[in-house]
């Protein structure tokens, strides 16, 4: 796999959201989170759907999958969702 590094403009990755963590507790919700996420698909008419892994900090990290948005309107979010906001 190749890899390209992309400056992008502020963007907000809105999807679902969790923990997880390499140690000896070990917890991988990355493979379910992308399941919920493929719902944008379908319901939403999303054609990409992205995954950020925020820095880790020893063997933990948080993990979001979602779509990609140039702004969100919060109080319009369904329940479930988060809503990162990345700088440029």
């Amino acid at each position: 796999m190749k890899f390209k590094e992309v400056v992008k403009e502020s963007f907000v990755v809105v999807g679902y959201s969790a923990p997880g963590s390499w140690g000896e507790d070990f917890a991988y919700p990355i493979p379910g989170l992308w399941e919920k996420a493929k719902e944008f698909i379908a319901t939403d008419q999303v054609d990409q759907i992205v995954g950020v892994c925020l820095p880790p900090r020893s063997d933990d990290y948080y993990y979001t999958c979602g779509m990609e948005m140039d702004s969100v309107a919060f109080r319009r979010m369904k329940k479930d969702l988060t809503a990162h906001l990345f700088p440029k």
